[in-house]
């Protein structure tokens, strides 16, 4: 997120830090929050008060759905307003994607775009798609009974938390909500200072030391000529830059809104546990942007898998499916372009492979496989295959569809 380069926003989160500590056991403590929250929203959305006005608008209106639907008697009709509501959101979410990709692409940059599409912009909202994986959340908890508090002024704080508010951790709102209450009641603890601190230091040092000025000169140095000048070694070293880049700068992103967080005394999840060294595709999505992996495993694949098992289909196949829908579904999250959806693809159908291997290997011998699982020649060969699956996915991530078939043509040449 650029904000976490400004000396400016460091200044204003300081002042923040100190007033709302100097609150934190009155009873202005979450408004004041509130009020904090909103205008580093307002920061983020480049000062426009139409985005402001139109998030606040859009949260209001899925806490008031979220209360209205629980109170619903008949079950039918819950789940058809809950299914109703999601399809909204996630509707307005493919606007946004679809219209930022049409404003912003090269062409029309290159074009000029006309007046009505440049006064269109005002609708692109930063953060929408977090936002909107969060209060998808908030409506299936409430709805099923998992959140009983119905505060509105700590639903608008859980939506807008503005450490994490661009790009994670995604946090849930009970933990968000016991945070509070503990922040309130404790003093402040020097060590959970220092700790923070350090974690916004280590984050910094990983985003703009190792990221910027290392690996991301390493990646452009390799990739910005013609990719068919490039031997495939150039190739696979641009691979190995371009997945430690991502590693080094969305993680160290994570540890500075962690730490940031912590100074307000909320801890937000942990998202990256040394995802690299995983020996397994489930493992590494179990270390990598681990709040999304949970949301996914939540919300998409149990659900699909609750849906589908009236089929009577083999259990683990029916799984490995859901798996397959679910991480397709994750790459059009993160983007509507092809190579996003041959992302999602890949890696959840390794997923399914990998799960499949698991399952055959233990109807053979559970025993035996438990045994070979933690032997050096195994978890080597464990690891290298894991990672440079992810770096092969990453290509598809990184590479637009257009240019994949000159990469291939490279590679292979």
């Amino acid at each position: 997120m650029p904000a976490f380069a400004s000396l400016y926003f460091w200044l204003l989160s300081s002042v923040s830090v100190a007033g709302l500590r100097s609150l934190r056991r009155t009873a202005a403590f979450e408004l004041v929050m509130a009020a904090v929250n909103l205008f580093f929203l307002y920061l983020f959305l480049d000062r426009s008060w139409q985005r402001i006005l139109f998030y606040l608008l859009l949260a209001s209106g899925v806490w008031c759905a979220a209360w209205s639907i629980k109170g619903l008697r008949a079950q039918l009709l819950r789940r058809g307003a809950l299914a109703a509501v999601i399809t909204l959101l996630v509707a307005m979410m493919i606007y946004n994607k679809r219209s930022g990709h049409f404003i912003f692409s090269q062409e029309n940059i290159q074009q000029n775009l006309p007046t009505s599409s440049q006064e269109l912009s005002w609708f692109l909202l930063i953060g929408l798609s977090y936002f909107t994986f969060k209060v998808i959340h908030y409506l299936c908890d409430v709805v099923s009974g998992d959140i009983v508090e119905p505060s509105y002024l700590r639903f608008i704080n859980f939506c807008f938390f503005f450490p994490a508010f661009v790009s994670g951790p995604m946090d849930r709102f009970n933990r968000f909500s016991k945070n509070i209450e503990e922040t309130k009641l404790k003093s402040t603890d020097s060590l959970e200072w220092s700790e923070s601190l350090f974690r916004i230091a280590v984050g910094a040092f990983k985003k703009f030391v190792l990221a910027t000025l290392v690996l991301k000169y390493t990646f452009h140095q390799l990739s910005l000529g013609q990719i068919t000048a490039l031997n495939p070694g150039e190739i696979l070293l641009g691979a190995y830059a371009f997945t430690l880049l991502i590693y080094f700068d969305f993680s160290g992103y994570s540890d500075m809104a962690l730490g940031l967080a912590g100074l307000f005394g909320i801890r937000l999840p942990e998202n990256f546990h040394f995802p690299l060294s995983s020996t397994s595709i489930q493992e590494f999505w179990t270390r990598w942007h681990i709040t999304l992996s949970f949301w996914i495993r939540d919300y998409l694949v149990n659900p699909l898998f609750i849906l589908f098992s009236k089929t009577k289909a083999n259990a683990t196949f029916l799984f490995c499916f859901c798996v397959v829908i679910a991480f397709l579904l994750c790459g059009a999250w993160h983007g509507l372009e092809s190579h996003y959806l041959i992302w999602g693809f890949l890696n959840g159908l390794g997923l399914a492979i990998h799960l499949i291997f698991k399952t055959l290997m233990k109807r053979i011998s559970s025993e035996g496989y438990q045994r070979m699982k933690v032997t050096p020649p195994y978890q080597f060969l464990s690891w290298f295959l894991t990672f440079h699956f992810v770096v092969f996915t990453l290509v598809f991530f990184s590479v637009e569809s257009e240019k994949l078939p000159a990469v291939a043509a490279a590679v292979f040449k």
